[in-house]
């Protein structure tokens, strides 16, 4: 601990504190002393005197306290003070503090308290043991005592805090760690003798098999295992020149033991056997050692090979392939699944196999998430008999990289746009209900926050959404109404979204004879909950919950919650708590499961643990990723399949997505969010796990553009 430093040239005049360091016989005491905030940190610029009188200039004046000890980082068996602070604490928390101005001067006595310690002797099978290692443990107090014994035995702690400790004595692998409690009190030399057992363990040596001269295996590792728990070793140890091992503390028991050599080395359970499942108990009894678990390690070798996708000639790497490797018998042709496999090849398309045994292999290679992909055998060939082997080198992988190419799945891109975002809508809703709807919902086609709960509930009527401008209907949108003939009109959002002008306009549309009804409200989520509660009367066991401060969550859960016939409920995500009237609307609703819909960054974890204080700990499931394009991924893998459709929207921007929302409904598709140029592998790579066919485009080429159309991955295959 640093106890000086230079004062910085613009400081205010430095504060002084003359301490007199004293016992508790009023004798002075010759310690290093310095001042500390109430945190610890020291704020000393520099200490001079001697004889237990001292000048502390202090730096940073304030509120501080002092601190004393020997020389920091040095530990004297001699000195009979353990390191405290002013007021007679051994932790700056318990300190007294006191104030001190730049330049003023204040006179402090600071009483310290002796220490007390423990010493004893040490022995194991009789023999002193010359080194020890002593850690002692009180309250939050924590000391170490490193190499205190003396060759005959004999050892001593530092000068402590009086008080009961928790004491490790630790003399060494061979040999049991000894636990006592200690108590110490003032004017006390607590003796602890202390006897240690031996320590039970594991023995032998490692040597290779199949490699001349090689003797042991160098950077080998022997670990044991109890077993049913592999994922955990208990113990470990590296055999040294010879190849000898040993491992040292073990609880007496069985045990598997596993033997990892070199990169290319194969791996052995003892005693013989490539799998854990084949592998011999090994029994460790208390204070002894198990002799001759010996281990002949085998030299093998790996493949590597690059997997592709031929994309219109132009073959790009592919990360999610499955390579299942197959080791083929010479003489009789039959193949049998190689240890190992299957492996999976990275984001830059590279497989790489496990460390194999020598002869002849071959490969069976497929996309799990892209079942429409054909399964095939190296070279490329569909049957197995006309599949090439390749031969295993030793010690280093082979010249040849095995390419694994497939095909990509067909998909059709079908394109709904009109000249504009108001077009464009009235095109997703011709599309999700050929011309006709009983309801249409009506938003604001420039902002979002009040629209975001229409796309489950025209869903839940069986209807479609429009956009108008906040101050005026947009002809085409008039026209459509007409063409529609409702029988009911749903407004979403008060005055200021809709404004009564088009309100008044939408009525002269329709007619008097075909109501119109707004669901407005102080807030966006006065408005959501006053459109729930409507639309949602008869209740709902499930709800899907979303912030309503943005609106790429919400668009992704829209038609998840159409799916379920649920409503999308807007919360304030950033909030500390789930809101009264949130938690009001779902006991209304009789909602016994909810889906938040985005990370906690969006919904906070506060109104998670309310919600689950609610509905119940399993009755709450968060459907996120890493952004708003995997957060779709998400919703939809989860709640979706076997799709033969699916409908992608840019996730950048509101109005086609949020107008798309019944068409998914229409559809019971999936809704993804893209960017302008390409779509996410994992948005992809779900698209055909569903069995997905056909991929609507919601919007025009300005928004989708042609990188859409051709399906082209933000990441190719990655």
């Amino acid at each position: 601990m640093s106890i000086a430093g230079a004062a910085p040239a613009d400081a205010a005049a430095p504060a002084q504190v003359h301490v007199h360091l004293v016992d508790s016989d009023g004798a002075p005491v010759q310690l290093a002393v310095w001042a500390v905030d109430a945190n610890g940190t020291p704020v000393a610029g520099s200490t001079v005197g001697s004889g237990g009188d001292y000048t502390v200039t202090v730096l940073q004046p304030g509120r501080i306290t002092l601190a004393a000890s020997g020389t920091p980082g040095v530990i004297n068996l001699d000195q009979q003070f353990p390191e405290q602070y002013f007021g007679g604490a051994y932790s700056a928390a318990g300190a007294s503090l006191f104030d001190i101005a730049a330049g003023q001067t204040v006179d402090k006595t600071f009483v310290l308290r002796r220490g007390v310690r423990f010493s004893g002797t040490a022995s194991a099978d009789g023999v002193p043991v010359a080194a020890m290692n002593i850690r002692a443990v009180q309250s939050g107090l924590d000391y170490i005592n490193r190499s205190f014994t003396t060759e005959a035995g004999a050892y001593r702690t530092e000068w402590l805090p009086e008080g009961t400790y928790q004491v490790a004595f630790d003399a060494g692998p061979r040999w049991d760690v000894i636990t006592r409690t200690v108590t110490l009190a003032p004017g006390s030399d607590s003796i602890a003798d202390i006897r240690f057992d031996v320590a039970a363990g594991i023995a032998g040596t490692v040597t290779m098999s199949n490699e001349p001269g090689a003797g042991y295996v160098a950077n080998s590792i022997v670990r044991a295992y109890r077993p049913g728990d592999l994922g955990n070793a208990v113990g470990a140890a590296q055999p040294d020149g010879t190849g000898t091992y040993r491992i040292n503390r073990l609880p007496a028991g069985d045990y598997l033991l596993k033997f990892t050599g070199g990169q290319y080395d194969l791996d052995k359970w003892w005693p013989n056997s490539r799998t854990a499942a084949g592998a011999t108990l090994v029994h460790v009894a208390a204070h002894s050692t198990t002799p001759g678990i010996d281990a002949a390690i085998e030299l093998g070798g790996v493949f590597v090979g690059v997997a592709t996708v031929d994309l219109g000639g132009d073959p790009q790497p592919m990360a999610g392939m499955t390579v299942r490797i197959f080791q083929v018998d010479p003489t009789t042709g039959t193949r049998v699944e190689a240890l190992g496999s299957p492996v999976t090849s990275g984001r830059d398309g590279i497989w790489i196999s496990p460390v194999l045994p020598r002869g002849a292999y071959t490969f069976r290679y497929s996309h799990d998430s892209f079942p429409t992909y054909p399964a095939l055998w190296y070279p490329g060939v569909s049957r197995a008999e006309d599949a090439t082997t390749e031969d295993l080198e030793l010690r280093s992988p082979p010249q040849q990289r095995p390419e694994l190419r497939l095909e990509p799945p067909a998909l059709v891109a079908n394109r709904i746009a009109g000249a504009d975002r108001f077009a464009t809508a009235i095109q997703l809703g011709r599309a999700a209900r050929q011309g006709t709807a009983p309801t249409v919902y009506i938003a604001n086609g420039l902002n979002y926050p009040d629209a975001l709960g229409a796309g489950p509930a025209a869903i839940a009527d069986k209807g479609l959404l429009l956009l108008v401008m906040p101050d005026s209907l947009p002809p085409a949108v008039a026209a459509e109404l007409r063409s529609l003939a409702p029988s009911r009109v749903v407004i979403v959002g008060g005055p200021a979204a809709v404004s009564n002008v088009v309100e008044s306009a939408i009525r002269n549309t329709v007619g008097a004879k075909t109501p119109v009804q707004r669901f407005g409200g102080s807030t966006r989520y006065a408005v959501n909950d006053a459109l729930i509660r409507s639309t949602f009367s008869s209740g709902s066991s499930i709800a899907y919950i979303a912030t309503g401060s943005g609106f790429a969550d919400a668009l992704a859960a829209g038609a998840a919650a159409g799916h379920d016939h649920a409503p999308l409920i807007l919360v304030d995500g950033s909030g500390h708590t789930l809101s009264a009237s949130t938690a009001a609307l779902l006991r209304d609703l009789d909602v016994e499961r909810v889906n938040i819909v985005g990370g906690t960054g969006a919904v906070s974890s506060a109104i998670e643990t309310d919600l689950r204080a609610l509905l119940g700990t399993s009755a709450v499931r968060r459907l996120a990723g890493a952004d708003r394009f995997a957060t779709a991924v998400a919703v939809n893998s989860t709640i979706f399949a076997d799709s033969p459709e699916a409908i992608v929207a840019n996730g950048l921007g509101f109005p086609d997505a949020l107008a798309a929302t019944p068409l998914a409904g229409a559809l019971d598709a999936p809704l993804f969010l893209v960017t302008s140029s390409c779509i996410p592998q994992s948005a992809l790579d779900v698209m055909t796990s569903e069995g997905v066919a056909r991929v609507r485009l919601a919007g025009g080429p300005a928004v989708l553009g042609t990188g859409i159309e051709q399906f082209r991955s933000c990441a190719p295959f990655g």
